[in-house]
């Protein structure tokens, strides 16, 4: 659907690989049945020609690959002698990391390879179709006495002849069958003679040889040979990275930038003809991270960048308004039911995802067949191939494989029996001995859901079982009471026993039996033969290592809806964090309704939609009471005040230049910015707001910003320096302090205590005792000093500079025995004490960290997803024992994690390749959508639309009526193997 709303016209179809074989071929129906995930994970021949009619009413031309000789491990599943078996030190079967698997790759001596290869092309009857043969790493091959002998007497003398001989093979096959090749360059590279129709796809950016030192001069020399060529290398959207890109006159998204500022003929020196050899290009978005849960939102809008450099004149290339534009086709998006990803700041309507207007899970626009009754689930299951196998060499992996009920965060003691006691499915008592305490009351019966998913099927224990799980007990030692509200120094430790039948949760207080109750709904899984399961002895000794465990969400820069805070408020409980970070203002807008100045939000506000009202702040605080969870306001000033202007213009200082005022030059200064601190008024405002802001949020605890301070348009304004001069104030240093001392004056009137941003700190302001300081600077691991120095000066402190989860990458890292997920890896493997040399009572000052999410390019579409599982690893490094701390066994434990968050509605996306099971979004069992585990209240009649803004003034429609390029593949290549996709995304 949304390849035709940006006029792209191929879809190309990876559909298996090393990881899964989900083609289900009717000439070798064992490919799938063996090579799959699960039966689950299988494209029928009713699917693919469903995808196909889809593409062909949308004018889009569907082509598959099946790519070889690389990418073929699925297929040893059904069929290992057609595979390669790799030899070291005279045996068969070794693998060696980094260099080859058990077995990898087709073995070109089998005359069999190519009758199937025979067959299954001519099944697939498609006039186009791509054949891989990428990366094919070839020391399996050369390790393999049996090739080698029938190398020496084929006279082929080295792999790439062996590359050769099978190429060529399969290329006549295609003649054969009449059908049109398409390859990725490798095997052009290797001067194969190719048939003249062939499509040689470019996805390589630099060569071994000096000819070929970037993808242009590759469509250059493909098209000059007289192939057909489409371009993909600068447009593998799997790349990802933070967004930002400074140009001379913006900050722009980068991730647009670097795909739309692609010129394909931008060095093309050959002539007319063989210009219309350059067909166009693709782009890609390869599946190592990728599925269902984010697919969407990475690809789009980005790809529309691709799109319209694929369709429109090479004059229409200015980035500066395309930005607009774009930002404009994004909102069409989102009204179109597709959860397009934000672009820039600010916002499209009340039609945005968790809003009362959206469409992005309107039956209009979907097309899943979620069927909640008489459904069978997979049994949770670790991402990867079995242990001592291997998906090719590169993806080898030496850590421990995780059981299905993995604890996470894992807890400090555990002992667990491999003995299983049966529940009966929705029949668990639970007791306590506190009575009359909504904390515990609300808890049990939020927990049912989560024992017993709704849409999986669960047996009952078999007839004459005895050993079944009779009851849970969460029990109160001591004179522990249902208190209100979790407090910075409330204790959170538990005992969890199993004995005899019976579950006892124990702690001194009602935060720890939530954190024991979410250890035991951790424990029970569904087996693989649906019943309902939990070790029968178990043993927990739990309590977290640090206090403060947080995420900070930003809901200024892009909206957040209550409903979707809220179900990141379950998702932080799923891990045990207990505080919320509530960035509410900031420069793009003021979304908080304040009582005592409701025109802060009514003209600071992106809308009337677009705001949190006293009752929406009251239902979060109420929602994160419930699980344990304090919610702490950040009110962020002087700087990042530009929203308050809408409505306070004098709170703020006039930015001058050349004698004028209202003065912008960019990277300097805007017209206004930043609080004048010579203001008396913005000391009345501040006192009377916060205390608004005390008297809402009981947590006592405020958070001040004090962060980022640009200080050019204080300097520039003639009335704040005469002032300056006048009170004995030498710098901006000393006006950012003066600033400073009196908001927090203010907070000690109030009894408040205050958090700020490591900078107020940095410029030596004395901080009130009790002041936590947070630390967010210090790039590789210099924040480690910050924490020191900070702890020894008598401060509390938290840490979240290598915690900015909105600094996103592509996700991959070697390590010496695997290829982990990078996001994960740098997350997990950082220690917060790793330099603390402060005594026992500064290293108590430590008090935790935050992993933060700045909303730049974040919103409801993308919050989720974006955060979860990467924030788990946070939770574990706050919550667990330093010597936690092996990222090779952690990786297999969070992957479980991960799957228990899909099944309890959570878009969790992928740290490895892989399944969970049939409950993955846009699978029939997915409860990522279920009403039990969402609070939004879409209302999909009588629909009024607040107009698409841009996120500026600078706006334009789009209108481009017909193509006046000559590209005629104007593509996108989604790969399915490596994490199945289901048919919602054709």
């Amino acid at each position: 659907d949304v390849m035709s709303y940006n006029k792209l016209n191929v879809f190309h179809w990876h559909l298996v690989d090393d990881q899964s074989f989900p083609f289900e071929s009717e000439a070798f129906p064992e490919l799938s049945a063996k090579g799959a995930f699960s039966a689950d994970h299988v494209y029928t021949p009713s699917d693919v020609a469903d995808v196909i009619e889809h593409a062909r009413l949308r004018g889009i031309r569907v082509i598959p690959e099946i790519d070889t000789p690389g990418h073929t491990f699925s297929w040893s599943k059904s069929m290992p002698q057609l595979i390669t078996v790799c030899w070291a030190n005279g045996k068969p079967y070794q693998a060696i990391y980094g260099v080859q698997g058990e077995m990898e790759i087709f073995n070109p001596s089998v005359p069999r390879v190519y009758t199937v290869m025979n067959t299954i092309l001519r099944e697939m009857h498609f006039s186009f179709a791509s054949l891989g043969m990428d990366e094919v790493y070839d020391k399996c091959w050369l390790s393999n006495p049996n090739i080698s002998q029938w190398m020496q007497a084929m006279n082929i003398t080295n792999a790439k002849g062996l590359h050769t001989y099978y190429a060529e093979r399969i290329l006549n096959i295609m003649r054969n069958i009449s059908a049109v090749p398409i390859v990725w360059q490798d095997v052009w590279d290797e001067k194969v003679e190719l048939p003249q129709d062939t499509i040689v796809q470019v996805w390589k950016d630099t060569s071994d040889n000096s000819e070929f030192d970037t993808w242009a001069s590759y469509l250059n020399q493909v098209a000059g040979q007289g192939y057909n060529v489409i371009l993909s290398s600068p447009w593998y959207l799997n790349y990802i990275s933070y967004g930002k890109y400074n140009t001379n006159t913006s900050v722009m998204n980068l991730e647009f930038f670097k795909y739309y500022e692609v010129e394909p003929l931008r060095e093309f020196n050959g002539s007319d003809e063989a210009k219309n050899r350059i067909l166009g290009g693709e782009a890609c978005m390869w599946g190592e991270f990728v599925d269902g849960t984010n697919l969407l939102s990475r690809l789009w809008p980005k790809a529309s960048a691709v799109a319209e450099r694929l369709w429109s004149a090479a004059s229409v290339n200015k980035s500066e308004d395309a930005q607009f534009r774009l930002d404009v086709h994004r909102c069409r998006l989102l009204r179109r039911g597709i959860p397009a990803q934000p672009l820039l700041n600010g916002y499209c309507g009340n039609y945005e995802l968790g809003m009362g207007r959206s469409m992005i899970n309107y039956p209009a626009f979907n097309y899943e067949n979620s069927n909640s009754n008489d459904s069978t689930t997979t049994a949770a299951t670790t991402a990867t191939l079995s242990q001592g196998s291997t998906d090719r060499p590169s993806s080898a992996s030496e850590g421990q494989r995780s059981p299905p009920n993995a604890v996470w965060p894992h807890p400090q003691q555990i002992n667990a029996s491999l003995n299983l006691l049966y529940i009966r499915p929705n029949n668990l008592t639970i007791n306590s001995n506190i009575r009359n305490c909504d904390i515990i009351s609300n808890a049990t019966q939020r927990y049912n859901k989560l024992f017993f998913p709704p849409k999986l099927t669960m047996r009952e224990p078999p007839s004459g079982a005895d050993n079944i799980l009779q009851s849970v007990s969460l029990n109160i030692r001591g004179d522990g009471q249902c208190e209100k509200y979790i407090q910075q120094t409330s204790n959170e430790s538990y005992t969890l026993t199993i004995s005899q039948q019976i579950a006892i949760v124990e702690s001194t207080t009602v935060w720890g039996l939530l954190r024991g109750l979410e250890t035991f709904s951790q424990l029970v899984y569904i087996n693989k033969d649906n019943y309902v399961v939990i070790n029968s002895t178990v043993s927990i000794v739990d309590g977290p290592r640090f206090h403060h465990r947080g995420v900070m969400l930003d809901s200024s820069r892009h909206f957040l809806p209550v409903s979707i805070i809220k179900k990141n408020l379950d998702v932080m409980s799923y891990n045990k964090l207990n505080v919320f970070h509530w960035h509410l203002v900031d420069d793009q807008s003021f979304p908080f309704e304040s009582e005592e100045f409701p025109e802060l939000s009514a003209k600071g506000a992106f809308s009337a939609d677009h705001v949190y009202t006293p009752s929406d702040v009251a239902d979060v605080i109420e929602h994160a009471r419930l699980r344990g969870i304090r919610v702490i306001p950040e009110i962020d000033t002087p700087g990042h005040t530009h929203s308050w202007s809408k409505s306070m213009p004098q709170l703020l200082t006039v930015c001058w230049a050349n004698g004028k005022p209202y003065q912008a030059i960019y990277g300097v200064q805007g017209e206004m910015e930043v609080f004048n601190p010579s203001e008396p008024h913005v000391y009345t405002v501040m006192e009377t707001l916060l205390r608004e802001v005390k008297q809402k949020f009981p947590s006592n605890y405020i958070h001040l910003g004090m962060d980022e301070v640009y200080d050019k348009c204080w300097l520039s304004n003639p009335n704040v320096s005469a002032w300056m001069q006048a009170v004995n104030i030498t710098s901006t240093k000393g006006l950012h302090a003066y600033y400073a001392d009196r908001v927090l004056s203010i907070m000690r009137n109030i009894d408040s205590i205050p958090i700020v941003w490591q900078d107020v700190w940095d410029e030596q302001v004395e901080l009130p005792t009790g002041t936590i300081i947070q630390v967010w600077k210090g790039a590789d691991n210099s924040w480690a000093s910050y924490l020191d120095n900070a702890a020894k000066q008598g401060y509390n402190v938290i840490l979240s500079t290598p915690w900015y989860l909105n600094y996103i990458s592509y996700g991959k890292y070697n390590t010496n025995t695997s290829v982990m997920n990078l996001e994960f890896f740098k997350y997990y493997e950082i220690e917060p004490l790793m330099k603390f040399t402060g005594t026992e009572e500064e290293k108590k000052r430590i008090l935790g960290g935050e992993a933060c999410i700045w909303g730049e390019f974040i919103d409801s579409t993308n919050i989720l997803t974006t955060l979860w599982p990467r924030a788990s690893a946070v939770a574990e490094r706050l919550w667990s024992a330093a010597s936690v701390n092996n990222s090779e066994d952690a990786q297999f434990r969070l992957d479980v994690h991960r799957c228990r968050l899909l099944r309890r509605g959570i878009p969790a996306q992928p740290i490895l390749n892989g399944y969970c099971g049939n409950y993955e979004l846009g699978m029939a069992k997915s409860m990522i959508n279920d009403p039990v585990f969402n609070y939004d209240e879409s209302v999909w009649v009588d629909v009024i639309i607040t107009t698409a803004q841009s996120s500026s003034t600078k706006s334009t429609v789009p209108n481009i009526a017909s193509p006046i390029h000559t590209f005629t593949s104007v593509g996108l290549f989604v790969t399915t193997e490596l994490l199945f996709l289901t048919i919602i995304f054709s």
